[in-house]
């Protein structure tokens, strides 16, 4: 379908890499797409469907961060243009062959074939029933078609082949059926050079992959760029296929003519089981574009899939593992590196609840207790909201979302760890840097120290562990405001009941006379204030 395909180049990360490439993302021209290149079956589906998958689609493009919804229109609209007029001509005398292998309807398809249609039966854009078959993993089809004499070797617009065609179905039967039909495995395609094996390897079709090198095909073969089948596998994420291409005497350190080698493809692509295994087999920093200099601070690069609408985190990609960070680190990478704001590693990690992360930094030796330029510790940046959610916040404000309500969003209570992997990284996060004997009364250039950054994220479990810890509860901010005080102004019962029973100061006022539960009261949170109303009344 060709929302599916679609879908499946509108990725989370922006454009979809181009697979002749193999990993860093490109937008090409629509006739060197690889939607065109594998759209054979939107060149079989009538426009009605299309035009219903992309409705659907462009409803849910604005769940990926940083997609630009004018760039997506402008997009589709050139790919639909080609794929609508590639639909084949539904009157044509060959309908019926092309519905059945559409439909995998093989006694369909046999009686068509009987009735006179033509094995050889082309759409537009040359799409044959074969190639449909193919890219579908019809194998009893296209043994069908094939016994009827449809060409095997038959190509279409670009070069593109029928092999390359199944080679995208991940049906390894299918490309056996063709391989046995004699076709030349090393076919390219004329418009930018793509071989089925290459196909396979942008897929993760590693059974197709065995099939095509166990025919002759070249594992060693180069794209315009000088990318080799490694970096489109190691774009793709694709362990088992970097081991095969490796094991058929693939360099794990080729450059390509930029310099860039497959490691920098699965670190830019964030696939760090691809990145692990590829350190494993002997690739080298110094031989790649990131480099010593780069290659932790690109560990520590997440990108979080988030809902606007919602305004709440949906999710985090996987984190590298504690084996991938000990590999860089084995290597030399650079440990030291600082940015404009004075954060070391070890505070970007903590800033984004990079649980992994902290536990290498901290193995390596950096200081929990060291401090930015405004005199932020890591577990004070660890207490505090994620960069994702504070993304979140920011999405919502550029929406224009009413006022009153995103302050409700802000200032709400964190949910519990069991029900929030969000909760649950920001506690290890904390947990890590405590014991590494962070200091929690540690305060920053406004006073603030950890607790207080806790308690504004409204993680009442974290305010648990920090007062356990030994945080000072009545500690002031140079604006006068206490931990209590901000419970109170919040409406955090839960927190505002942590902190009483761990003697903090119910009588205290800020720095205009309030007392927290005057402020509990002004702001409506009648819970918290009746905790505090109790607790004033025991002073």
């Amino acid at each position: 379908m060709a929302a599916s395909a679609i879908q499946a180049w509108a990725s989370p990360r922006g454009a979809r890499p181009d697979i002749t490439i193999g990993c860093r993302p490109s937008l090409r021209p629509a006739a060197e797409d690889p939607v065109r290149i594998f759209a054979s079956r939107s060149a079989a589906t009538p426009p009605s469907t299309v035009r219903s998958g992309t409705r659907m689609l462009a409803r849910s493009v604005g769940q990926f961060p940083g997609y630009s919804m004018t760039a997506f229109r402008a997009r589709l609209l050139s790919i639909l243009a080609g794929l609508l007029l590639a639909c084949p001509a539904w009157a044509d005398a060959d309908d019926d062959l092309f519905g059945a292998v559409l439909q995998g309807d093989a006694e369909a398809v046999r009686t068509t074939l009987e009735k006179g249609a033509s094995p050889n039966a082309l759409g537009r854009d040359d799409v044959s029933a074969l190639m449909l078959a193919a890219e579908r993993g019809h194998v009893d089809i296209m043994r069908m078609l094939l016994a009827a004499g449809a060409d095997p070797a038959a190509t279409r617009s670009g070069g593109i082949t029928v092999l390359m065609h199944a080679a995208a179905s991940g049906k390894a039967e299918a490309v056996k059926l063709l391989v046995d039909a004699r076709v030349d495995v090393n076919a390219r395609a004329t418009r930018n050079g793509l071989s089925a094996l290459r196909v396979a390897a942008a897929t993760g079709s590693v059974d197709c992959a065995r099939v095509l090198l166990a025919a002759g095909a070249d594992a060693d073969e180069v794209d315009a760029s000088g990318a080799r089948l490694l970096f489109t596998a190691a774009g793709n994420g694709s362990v088992e296929m970097i081991d095969l291409l490796l094991e058929h005497g693939g360099d794990v350190n080729h450059r390509r003519e930029d310099g860039y080698t497959a490691l920098d493809a699965a670190l830019e692509r964030q696939r760090w089981a691809a990145a692990e295994r590829l350190l494993a087999r002997g690739a080298k920093l110094e031989a790649s574009a990131t480099g010593k200099d780069a290659a932790l601070l690109k560990l520590l690069e997440l990108e979080p899939v988030i809902s606007p609408d919602a305004l709440s985190l949906v999710q985090v990609v996987d984190l590298p593992s504690p084996e991938l960070f000990r590999a860089v680190m084995a290597q030399d990478a650079r440990a030291d590196y600082v940015d404009e704001n004075g954060n070391n590693l070890l505070m970007l990690a903590a800033q984004r609840h990079h649980v992994t992360a902290l536990k290498a930094l901290l193995d390596a030796g950096l200081d929990a207790n060291a401090r930015n330029a405004a005199g932020e510790t890591a577990l004070a940046l660890a207490a505090g909201r994620s960069e994702y959610e504070l993304m979140v916040i920011g999405i919502g404000i550029a929406l224009g979302q009413d006022r009153e309500k995103l302050m409700k969003l802000i200032f709400r209570p964190a949910q519990p760890s069991s029900q929030s992997a969000a909760t649950a990284r920001r506690l290890e996060a904390a947990r890590l840097l405590l014991a590494a004997k962070s200091n929690p009364d540690i305060e920053d250039e406004s006073g603030d120290t950890a607790l207080m950054e806790a308690t504004r994220s409204g993680d009442a479990e974290l305010v648990e562990m920090l007062v356990k810890a030994g945080a000072n509860t009545n500690q002031r901010n140079k604006a006068g405001f206490t931990p209590l005080l901000l419970a109170a102004q919040y409406g955090f019962r839960d927190i505002t009941r942590t902190l009483l029973e761990a003697r903090a100061d119910p009588g205290v006022k800020d720095a205009e006379g309030h007392t927290p539960l005057e402020l509990a009261r002004a702001a409506g949170h009648e819970e918290t204030a009746a905790l505090l109303e109790g607790a004033t009344a025991r002073m």
